[in-house]
């Protein structure tokens, strides 16, 4: 039986990810490593990204952008899980933080104040 490609890319995320789940706790790490394979998910179907270490500052504003809908709360969710995955790749600096919705342009607070 073959397993799909993107099955593949998500082991490759397991393994990063065993030590790290294995401490502290448990269910905020499971979300965040559910994340790191939503914003990989997105960057490969959208930008073809063939390894969670091709993911770049492209993939997550691209993300960012197309999840503008999710509350400032969720997207440092993300922000912080991306974080993570830049330590578990060995990636130095930390991946773009989102916009938040105040200094979005089309955002409901600043109609709001205006």
């Amino acid at each position: 039986m073959k397993r799909k490609i993107a099955a593949k890319h998500f082991d490759e995320i397991e393994l990063l990810s065993r030590c790290y789940k294995s401490h502290g706790g448990k269910k905020n790490r499971r979300q965040q490593v559910k994340k790191v394979r939503r914003v990989f998910e997105f960057a490969n179907n959208k930008y073809q990204t063939p390894s969670v270490y091709s993911i770049g500052k492209k993939q997550i504003i691209g993300f960012y952008h197309e999840n503008c809908h999710l509350s400032d709360q969720t997207l440092y969710a993300y922000w912080l899980a991306l974080k993570q995955l830049y330590k578990w790749i060995n990636r130095s600096g930390e991946p773009p933080k989102p916009r938040t919705k105040q200094f979005m342009p089309h955002s409901d607070k600043r109609e709001e104040e205006q």
